[in-house]
């Protein structure tokens, strides 16, 4: 099958295309929930203080007032995890990040879908990152974990501006 003389290779193929846009389709929604999330902490806390079309979660950060909330979200948004979410979304803009045949590794005894890694700098002000390839199952536990800490910011959201910090009640 991975050398391509499986009988049934062009089903096999067409599963590994869905699955590259499965996985690219997570990371875009995993990566849109925070600026989602910029627009609920937005009209919130800030009172709608950034316009509808300036308001993401990396200038909600930085205009809002020390904080619990402040703080979790530098640490969220500085977590090399996140940091590979928001370049892989940029970059595959872009260009191919997944390298169309099955990989066969022999070092690491691993076959499937691996993504080729790639550097990325959002602006001119911004160092560049350089991220590895990784297989699509690492990228998988990548995106949940960023996923789960948009949500633990809800949890904290949920207390202390919508609950009054009442945590019984969440």
């Amino acid at each position: 099958m991975v050398l391509g003389s499986f009988p049934e290779q062009k089903n096999y193929q067409k599963a590994s295309l869905v699955h590259e846009a499965n996985t690219i389709a997570l990371l875009y929604t995993t990566r849109s929930i925070y600026d989602i999330f910029a627009q609920l902490i937005n009209s919130l806390i800030l009172e709608d203080k950034l316009s509808l079309e300036r308001c993401d979660i990396k200038k909600v950060r930085n205009a809002l007032e020390n904080g619990e909330i402040k703080q979790l979200l530098g640490d969220l948004l500085d977590s090399i995890e996140f940091k590979y979410v928001d370049g892989f979304i940029n970059s595959v803009k872009h260009r191919q990040l997944i390298q169309r045949m099955t990989t066969l590794d022999f070092e690491s005894n691993r076959v499937g879908v691996r993504f080729s890694g790639f550097h990325y700098k959002k602006n001119r002000n911004e160092k560049e990152e350089k991220f590895p390839s990784l297989w699509s199952d690492e990228v998988l536990v990548i995106a949940v974990h960023v996923k789960n800490q948009i949500v633990e910011a809800g949890i904290l959201l949920n207390k202390q501006y919508i609950l009054k910090g009442d945590p019984r009640e969440c």
